[in-house]
């Protein structure tokens, strides 16, 4: 039997499982979004999901909730995991302080 996957490269509902965990592998690059006409500014890092390598690009809150737990410094982020959750159909993590759950 082939297992299909096709939420993709990036961490998203589509592309993820409820509780899964993501570890951080670099420190990400900064690149930019157009949307409704509107471009900003997104930090996208590379990520493990149960042995996929992904990218994800934290949000303000996901972002916010890093950063009280490791610091601003995303090279710190580095070898930290953290704990994906799926609510009203959107992706919210949950950082492991001591990198286990």
């Amino acid at each position: 039997m082939v297992e299909t996957e096709f939420g993709g490269d990036f961490v998203s509902i589509d592309s993820t499982k409820d509780g899964e965990v993501a570890t951080i592998l670099d420190e990400g690059q900064w690149g930019e979004i157009t949307y409704q006409g509107k471009t900003k500014k997104v930090l996208n890092i590379n990520v493990e999901v149960n042995g996929r390598k992904m990218i994800w690009t934290p949000g303000i809150k996901a972002g916010k909730a890093c950063q009280k737990v490791w610091g601003t410094e995303s090279k710190k982020w580095v070898g930290k995991s953290f704990e994906i959750l799926h609510v009203d159909n959107k992706i919210l993590v949950r950082p492991q302080n001591d990198n286990r759950i």
